[in-house]
């Protein structure tokens, strides 16, 4: 057998183990969800449509609020989520990872809502809306408004979200810290 037949069949081995997703049932809290949404900014690999629970910071942006069609799930080990961007038509996986440090659907629960988080959108100051709409971090901005652009950062890294350092993936090997001052606000961002 060739490497790549083998490649081929375990592939469609695990795709096989991945189901369709019904009633939007796979996340707590959306199980009968006639709509979905982005809770904060994502940040795919735009050229893979690849995302990961550990929440790197990838070069692509899927913008807060967007709505999204789930389509299937895959259970651990290997969970995986496939969902697809209505505004674009482009479908990503989103991928588990141990960074994340929780269970996979509760990671999922975070960033897929039932409805878009207007009142904490209403919240923010000009800077915070800012940096939300670029889905960056900007020095000055607060807890709640960095979690709208960039997400949470991964648990295994940043357990507690008071703590006064959040550090954040871009991939794999490269991270960075949002370091907060006493006001509770970005104070510097690095490296």
């Amino acid at each position: 057998m060739t490497a790549r037949l083998a490649a081929a069949l375990f592939a469609a081995a695990l795709w096989s183990c991945a189901r369709e997703i019904a009633n939007n049932a796979v996340i707590p809290g959306l199980a009968g969800a006639s709509r979905v949404y982005t809770l904060t900014v994502l940040h795919p690999d735009d050229e893979d449509r690849r995302l990961y629970a550990a929440n790197f910071q990838q070069f692509g942006t899927i913008p807060i609020c967007s709505e999204v069609k789930l389509l299937r799930y895959r259970s651990p080990p290997k969970a995986y989520l496939t969902f697809r961007l209505l505004a674009t038509g482009a479908e990503y996986e989103y991928d588990d990872h141990d960074a994340a440090a929780e269970p996979f659907t509760a990671n999922l629960a975070r960033y897929f809502g039932r409805e878009c988080p207007r009142a904490e959108l209403d919240a923010l100051d000009e800077l915070e809306r800012r940096g939300v709409a670029m889905g960056e971090v900007l020095p000055g901005m607060r807890r709640q408004a960095v979690i709208l652009a960039l997400g949470y950062p991964p648990k295994r890294d940043t357990p507690a979200l008071d703590a006064q350092s959040w550090r954040y993936w871009r991939d794999h090997f490269r991270y960075f810290t949002v370091r907060f001052g006493e006001d509770g606000r970005v104070a510097e961002v690095s490296p």
